[in-house]
């Protein structure tokens, strides 16, 4: 008698890992089919924003900023030019109409923008029906989100294990050898402690400031500064960590800029950091600055081992580590550009990138001598 072979269990539509992505895609197209110029789905929890129009809301803080203030509210919003200019203000130019319906959770909001004449009820229940699959889509994977917490919380407990097992262990030694040990060790002791303790801070400032930009509570105070002495300052500070590194600035005649100078130095103490990490020891490391009518561009450039093509579109993704054979193993929690972009975004201004793998990497950002928030 032969043996049944036992048929492996297919999985079940519910059973799948629902593409998030996709899925907002859909939605988005299917908005676009109310004569919109535009339409997408955002879904604020996973911070995704898919467009199916030829225009894009950008990921940014006032972008993130509208859609929140529409997620807070019962029924969304409708719109059209011969409304009152009080009504809610779109993030990007202003279409001649537009129409945003949120989740009863608050954690999606579909849109469209641009349809001649304007929406109908129809339109906003069309998007309302949408908006309501894409919640009940996502109460279906609550596995899937219960997996990604644990991973989270065991990448942070693996990065803030390093440096105090460090402080723990050369404490010990201070404290059990203290008769033995030579001042030369004694001071070499102490400042791997001191090194260690800076980078337990920098981990744990940084998971604090993107869970302040999640809720939104981030705050930034606008203030005159002279970007000159900032950069100089920056330089200064990371070469303390990077000895070996050749710094080179070229900054001339900078007008003071008005914005959150302590903000600024996060983002070039992190973009210089980066360009130090990501080289070879006694390499170059360079920073120029100029304006351009009225904004500031500052460019921070390596000569290190560069980035892949493939691992571009994620540079600036929240816990991104981008470990590929042509990388080294640097440690982190992949943080530090997402702070960045977000910085630099909230004073209305961009960041980028260009790369070439073996070459080295140069970061590009510009803000406005006068920050949105000032």
């Amino acid at each position: 008698m032969r043996k049944a072979i036992p048929r492996k269990k297919r999985p079940s539509p519910v059973d799948a890992p629902l593409d998030v992505r996709a899925l907002l895609e859909r939605v988005a197209r299917v908005g676009r089919g109310t004569g919109a110029g535009q339409a997408g789905a955002f879904l604020l929890g996973d911070g995704v924003l898919v467009s199916a129009g030829d225009e894009v809301i950008a990921d940014d803080q006032r972008s993130r900023a509208w859609l929140s203030s529409i997620a807070r509210s019962a029924q969304g919003v409708r719109y059209t030019a011969e409304q009152s200019a009080a009504e809610p203000t779109f993030p990007g130019p202003q279409p001649a109409s537009f129409v945003a319906v949120p989740s009863a959770g608050g954690e999606a909001v579909v849109y469209a923008a641009g349809k001649a004449g304007g929406f109908t009820d129809a339109d906003q229940e069309l998007l309302a029906s949408l908006v309501r699959l894409i919640a009940a889509a996502l109460a279906q994977r609550p596995a899937e989100r219960q997996a990604s917490s644990p991973e989270l919380v065991s990448m942070i407990s693996h990065e803030l294990r390093n440096p105090l097992a460090s402080i723990r262990g050369f404490g010990v030694l201070l404290r059990d050898r203290e008769d033995s040990l030579s001042e030369e060790e004694r001071h070499e002791f102490v400042e791997a402690i001191v090194r260690q303790t800076d980078n337990l801070s920098n981990l744990i400032g940084d998971v604090l400031d993107v869970s302040q930009m999640v809720a939104g509570r981030f705050r930034y105070a606008a203030t005159p500064y002279d970007p000159s002495a900032l950069l100089a300052e920056s330089i200064r500070d990371v070469a303390a960590a990077y000895p070996s590194h050749r710094f080179h600035l070229d900054a001339p005649h900078l007008p003071a800029v008005r914005g959150d100078s302590d903000r600024m130095k996060q983002v070039l103490l992190n973009l210089l950091s980066n360009a130090c990490r990501f080289s070879a020891e006694a390499s170059d490391v360079r920073v120029d600055a100029h304006v351009s009518g009225d904004r500031m561009v500052v460019d921070v450039a390596d000569s290190g081992v560069g980035i892949e093509a493939a691992d571009m579109p994620r540079l600036f993704g929240r816990f991104e580590r981008l470990h590929r054979v042509s990388l080294p193993r640097v440690k982190g929690t992949g943080l530090g550009l997402y702070i960045t972009k977000q910085i630099v975004e909230a004073h209305g201004g961009t960041i980028s990138a260009t790369s070439e793998p073996g070459v080295g990497t140069t970061f590009t950002f510009a803000v406005p001598l006068l920050a949105p928030f000032a």
